[in-house]
């Protein structure tokens, strides 16, 4: 009996072998060309049910999976359809299908195009291929082959992506529709059982209006170095569903853009691109000239930019910055706010602060509030230059008020006048500064002007019906179609991986909350030139988070490297299995060129354990590098199973030193009354020096004691 079966499974690879030589991506075919491609496909089941006479095992849950998508009412959208290995595991740990058919009923409207392979298929001898009969709206599907042992170890576990299925819409109805998917068997490699899925399984899926063009406000700008200019973008029709935009300048280095707002940076031409974010892909473009000495500025002047994602009932904070070529002592200006608009006092009746590393010494400000202006005044009492010619040098924080209507607000500084540790007077011109008001920021599900993990984490649980705090229904409803589903979470992750955090680095009086003994961070290293290496992102963590967001910031001369993930997609990190719990990463570049990264899951599941790696990523050098540099993470966010947000302090990473800074307890390559915090909180039992990496050990005799509190505080008095 052994010989006989031997046998027969050699048949079945001689078999397989020959089919593979059909087109592994096949289109369409016809019904006479379908049927005979199904009954070669079938006399595989057929050969090792007789061998093995056994009988079909029925399964109640469909291993195949199509996620809910969106489609143009005249367009094509291609749909993935996924084999779930989770469904198999208690049959075979195979995870290959030989044999698949399905039968695909579509509404009127729409019909199928083309099939072909999945990503996860490419090395694989799989083949698929399928019918459409357009009278009765039915795709007849049908993958086929075998699979090796070697072929079997390189695919995936969990979903794989089996095949994609191009659906093309044909003057259909806006609105919701099912898909069904009946008469679904397959057989897994080496078994001799078919497998049948009992009953209908069925599909949703939304037909919307898409973008059908895009234009900007101007096709061509010219600005100065330091200047800024809003372009605003216009995406048509107006009952497109999703009418976000993604901005791109095609080099950061001349002109940056941030929601359409261009900033010039140094001479030059580049291209400043807005493209449709709702999968029609349109795009237009304005060519921006940057100009040395052609703004009319002067040399010394405030710039602050534009904000269009004010929401009505928050509060928002404007960075004013000082370009000075000259020492700058003082500043006075008055703010013009419009109704509806308001200082947002803090405890002390106050709402202007300046930049802590712009000061020089006796630097203040204060502020006078008349009726018609809020008159600004920061000077020094020692004649102190502020430090730096470039940058932030003060933060006015305000507020819209509650049911303020939708729209775009001015705010002014005028009668601006700079003085020079000199006594000479520079009248600077007069800044305006657009705000765009709306009832909700979109993405921004939790309300605290940020879109983070934190707002993927609320929604999940909102539509796990677990009944959050603070939700934004709108917000959330990333899709514009009045319901929050599992698909606008995917949206909330695109504008998580979008989002600017340039503003609202500004020091916040109501930070997010923190803990002690919580800390996001790249242990220290060396790296000659021209080497690859690969870092772990370590996380320490007394709070139990289900979600990690950061943005890894490289040093010059060292870049990423880009991967490709189990599914065959591209990206910067890998997670590690030990430390993760059913979740998934997201990772791309931002704007400026860092790595932001983003670990999450639907489930409100918490990391595993409170140390060691939660993903790796590579990093490469060029051949000049050399000498001592920084990694820096920057904008890191953790979120709790409850979807609070915790914001954590930047952490640097020193690059080839041997030794950091004395007295840098918390590494942010800065010596402050942080790290004297950081000390007292040791000593007091609230914080553990373990944490730090040895740095809390100040004096450098052993322990953590009043005698390192000493070191640190002449370390401060320049002593």
């Amino acid at each position: 009996m052994m010989k006989k079966n031997r046998f027969l499974f050699q048949i079945l690879f001689v078999t397989a072998f020959v089919l593979m030589g059909l087109e592994a991506s096949a289109q369409l075919v016809d019904r006479v060309t379908f049927e005979q491609h199904r009954a070669a496909a079938m006399s595989l089941t057929t050969a090792s049910k007789t061998a093995a006479n056994t009988a079909p095992i029925t399964l109640t849950q469909n291993p195949y999976e199509i996620d809910e998508f969106y489609i143009g009412s005249d367009a094509t959208y291609e749909v993935k359809v996924y084999f779930n290995t989770a469904v198999m595991a208690a049959y075979r740990s195979e995870c290959c299908p030989r044999i698949t058919e399905f039968e695909l009923a579509l509404p009127d409207g729409f019909s199928v195009t083309s099939v072909k392979r999945g990503n996860a298929l490419l090395q694989s001898p799989i083949t698929v291929t399928g019918t459409f009969d357009d009278v009765t709206q039915t795709l007849s599907f049908l993958g086929y082959g075998v699979c090796s042992a070697a072929q079997l170890a390189q695919l995936p576990t969990g979903r794989i992506h089996y095949a994609t299925i191009t659906i093309t819409a044909s003057n259909a109805t806006i609105g919701d529709y099912l898909m069904n998917m009946i008469e679904a068997r397959f057989a897994m490699a080496n078994e001799p059982s078919e497998f049948t899925i009992s009953g209908t399984s069925i599909f949703p899926f939304s037909c919307v209006q898409l973008a059908t063009g895009i234009t900007l406000s101007h096709s061509s700008i010219s600005i100065g170095v330091g200047e800024s200019f809003t372009l605003s973008a216009n995406v048509f029709p107006s009952t497109a569903a999703n009418k976000r935009v993604m901005w791109n300048s095609s080099n950061t280095s001349i002109a940056t853009v941030v929601n359409g707002v261009v900033r010039g940076v140094v001479e030059g031409e580049c291209i400043i691109t807005a493209t449709t974010l709702d999968g029609s892909n349109l795009s237009a473009s304005c060519l921006v000239t940057v100009t040395q000495g052609g703004s009319q500025l002067g040399n010394n002047y405030l710039i602050a930019e534009d904000n269009s994602n004010i929401v009505a009932g928050q509060e928002f904070v404007i960075p004013v910055e000082l370009v000075n070529a000259d020492p700058i002592t003082a500043i006075q200006t008055e703010l013009y706010l419009p109704n509806g608009i308001v200082p947002d006092y803090d405890e002390n009746n106050e709402f202007v602060f300046l930049e802590p590393s712009r000061k020089g010494r006796g630097h203040t400000v204060s502020t006078t509030v008349n009726d018609v202006a809020t008159r600004i005044m920061a000077s020094s009492s020692r004649n102190a230059a502020f430090q730096g010619n470039d940058g932030t040098v003060m933060y006015i924080y305000l507020k819209a008020n509650e049911g303020l209507p939708t729209g775009m607000y001015g705010i002014d500084l005028k009668n601006i006048i700079l003085s020079t540790t000199t006594g000479e007077m520079i009248e600077a011109p007069n800044v305006k500064i657009n705000i765009g008001v709306a009832t909700y920021h979109s993405g921004d599900a939790n309300g605290d002007g940020f879109i983070d993990d934190a707002d993927y984490v609320i929604t999940a649980n909102y539509i796990m019906a677990r009944n959050p705090n603070n939700f934004i229904f709108n917000a959330a409803d990333m899709s514009g179609d009045g319901r929050v589903y599992v698909n606008d979470l995917p949206l909330i992750i695109d504008a998580a991986m979008a989002f600017d955090f340039g503003a609202n680095n500004a020091p916040r009086r109501k930070p997010a909350k923190t803990a002690a003994n919580n800390k996001l961070y790249v242990s220290d290293f060396d790296m000659e030139a021209s080497r690859s290496k690969t870092l772990s992102l370590k996380l320490k963590n007394a709070t139990t988070f289900t979600a990690v967001q950061c943005d890894i910031n490289l040093p010059t001369g060292m870049s990423v490297v880009q991967q490709t993930d189990e599914w065959g997609d591209p990206t910067y990190i890998t997670l590690v299995e030990t430390r993760i719990n059913e979740h998934d990463a997201w990772s791309d570049l931002t704007s400026n060129g860092n790595v932001r990264v983003i670990i999450t899951n639907s489930n409100s599941k918490v990391l595993k354990g409170n140390s060691g790696a939660v993903a790796t990523f590579k990093v490469k050098t060029n051949a000049a590098f050399s000498g001592e540099h920084q990694l820096v993470l920057k904008n890191i966010v953790c979120v709790d199973e409850d979807a609070v947000r915790y914001a954590l302090p930047d952490a640097v990473c020193y690059i080839n030193k041997s030794a950091t800074m004395p007295g840098d307890v918390d590494g942010n390559g800065e010596v402050n009354g942080t790290d004297l915090n950081i000390l007292i909180n040791i000593i007091l039992g609230n914080d553990s020096a373990d944490n730090y990496d040895g740095r809390a050990n100040v004096d450098g005799q052993g322990g953590v004691d009043g005698s390192d509190i000493n070191a640190l505080i002449n370390i401060l008095l320049g002593k």
